[in-house]
């Protein structure tokens, strides 16, 4: 089962002078963990939105409705005084990450904070004088399932509607990033970034996949596909078989949806894989993930690696691994240059047909891919 993780936003939540054992903030956190649940603790609005945008992997926001804030903060998240500094920030997160419900903690009644404007992605207000860390830990419970539901019931929202997602000319952006990424301007670059990984992932995995369509291979199996890969008569057929056997494979490892032969105005990409997953590494590996197929008869070298990793370097951020997949290996100058560039931050793991062929007769490529990362970050 998926632990979910809350992140409690609170001038009492970790901060600096406060005997955390003993403020009322640390009841609920410790009876929110004791539950089974991820807690995060920000003490300020700052400290918050930075944790969101960082790609912390947040499933529902708790915040204090009346938190102290500097005239700086208040201004940033549309706030003119304390009173409106919970319902602001809900406010900020209905647009930046607005998958996410939110739960005010507050003092004050309910119908003084609907008042305010209370923003849509507040699901539930709790007054604090009469909350248990009991009442919270149900709270959040209750809130989590209805999320939860409302995605079963309606798994179609996002893919017919993913602009609403972003607004403004964050949409036009994106579009460029998914249609023309060599025409993104300065401009369209920084808008770009200001989307944190979280809500990245979700975008691209509302865009509608493209109809599959008929290969010489459709009828194999997978198991099949992997044994012909060898003997295919030309250059192209090996080529192309491989990628059909790979496109296949990536697509059995959960979260992961890959796209083949994605062409820009000056490349190729062999895998386009949009990366949805949630379990680790992979949630941190940035929202795109490339491969590379070569059916060689030799083994490649540091021209192939090079080559492959100006094109993982070339999106704009969002991709932080690669997948080289060579037949026949790889010559120890490409393991080499591998190593040489591990402290920039990018991982280009290597498959070799071996490890193809494992994942297809055994359906466990996932099994064999967490297999070489760990070889990958180890070496």
């Amino acid at each position: 089962m998926k632990r979910h993780t809350v992140l409690f936003v609170d001038d009492e939540a970790a901060s600096v002078g406060v005997d955390t054992a003993q403020s009322y903030m640390s009841y609920y956190t410790n009876a929110c963990r004791d539950a089974g649940f991820d807690v995060l603790e920000a003490s300020t609005v700052r400290e918050g939105l930075a944790a969101l945008r960082e790609g912390a992997p947040v499933d529902l926001v708790v915040i204090d409705a009346m938190i102290p804030v500097s005239p700086e903060d208040a201004a940033s998240i549309g706030a003119t005084n304390p009173a409106e500094v919970g319902c602001a920030l809900a406010r900020q997160l209905a647009d930046e990450r607005p998958h996410i419900p939110v739960i005010l903690l507050s003092n004050r009644d309910a119908a003084a904070l609907q008042a305010m404007g209370q923003p849509d992605n507040v699901r539930r207000i709790l007054w604090k004088a009469e909350t248990t860390p009991y009442d919270v830990v149900d709270a959040l419970r209750e809130v989590l399932n209805v999320c939860a539901s409302a995605d079963l019931n309606d798994k179609t929202t996002d893919r017919g509607d993913w602009r609403s997602l972003i607004r403004g000319r964050k949409v036009v952006a994106f579009e460029k990033f998914l249609s023309t990424p060599e025409e993104l301007t300065q401009a369209d670059v920084l808008l770009l970034s200001e989307i944190n990984q979280g809500l990245m992932q979700r975008l691209l995995s509302a865009v509608p996949a493209a109809a599959p369509t008929a290969t010489p291979w459709s009828n194999l199996t997978t198991a099949q596909l992997a044994r012909a890969v060898p003997h295919q008569s030309t250059s192209a057929q090996k080529g192309e078989c491989l990628e059909e056997l790979m496109l296949r494979l990536f697509n059995s490892c959960p979260g992961f949806e890959a796209k083949t032969r994605v062409r820009t105005k000056t490349e190729e990409i062999d895998l386009f894989i949009l990366n949805g997953s949630n379990v680790a590494p992979w949630r941190d590996m940035g929202p795109v993930l490339l491969a590379e197929c070569k059916n060689w008869s030799s083994k490649c070298g540091v021209p192939e690696y090079t080559h492959f990793e100006s094109k993982v370097r070339s999106r704009y951020g969002q991709c932080k691994c690669g997948f080289f997949i060579s037949w026949n290996g790889f010559a120890e100058t490409f393991t080499e240059q591998r190593l040489r560039a591990s402290r920039e931050g990018l991982l280009i793991i290597e498959i070799e047909g071996t490890d193809a062929e494992e994942g297809a007769i055994r359906g466990s490529f996932d099994t064999v891919l967490r297999r070489l990362w760990e070889g990958s970050v180890a070496t």
